[in-house]
């Protein structure tokens, strides 16, 4: 990164497409749906399986715990896309204005966590442990996957707040 004479960047994209990308970094959408979708499509049904007396008594409540929370996790989903959608492409428009390079960002803890996930699936038939074991390990290369991407997504955003200081 070429930086000017006060440890800012030399390069400079419109203010503008700058601002189009702040306000869209800002403009995140909340995870609380997605949350409450997986409680109630996920969580709820798996208690009730576990708790009731008779599964066929509760089946009605069971399928509507589990089409409501399908689908608030489905309109959670379709938000996040097309939020990033639009957060991308203003991050593009904004480094290729700008001639910053993009992050090279590696996907080898996404292949891992999917591989560990296969690979508890498959050795699951051995012991269940092991499928379970698959999963956390899926979820833990998951949430360090994120925390990468949340990282550049930041280190971004306070380059591009760098450009809008005068």
């Amino acid at each position: 990164m070429n930086e000017g004479d006060e440890g800012r960047p030399a390069a400079s994209a419109s203010q503008p497409s700058v601002l189009r990308y702040l306000d869209l970094a800002d403009a995140r959408p909340s995870a609380v749906l997605a949350v409450a979708g997986g409680a109630m499509g996920i969580l709820a049904p798996i208690l009730l399986f576990f708790f009731a007396d008779d599964v066929l008594e509760i089946s009605h409540i069971f399928a509507l715990f589990l089409i409501t929370g399908g689908s608030m996790l489905a309109v959670s989903m379709y938000r996040y896309r097309a939020w990033n959608k639009s957060y991308e492409s203003a991050r593009d428009i904004v480094v290729a204005e700008s001639g910053i390079h993009p992050p090279i960002t590696s996907n080898w803890k996404r292949h891992v966590g999917t591989l560990a996930l296969i690979a508890g699936y498959v050795l699951g038939d051995y012991d269940p442990l092991l499928f379970f074991l698959g999963i956390l390990v899926c979820l833990g290369f998951a949430f360090f996957q994120e925390r990468e991407k949340q990282r550049t997504r930041t280190s971004h955003e306070d380059l591009f707040r760098g450009m809008l200081q005068p």
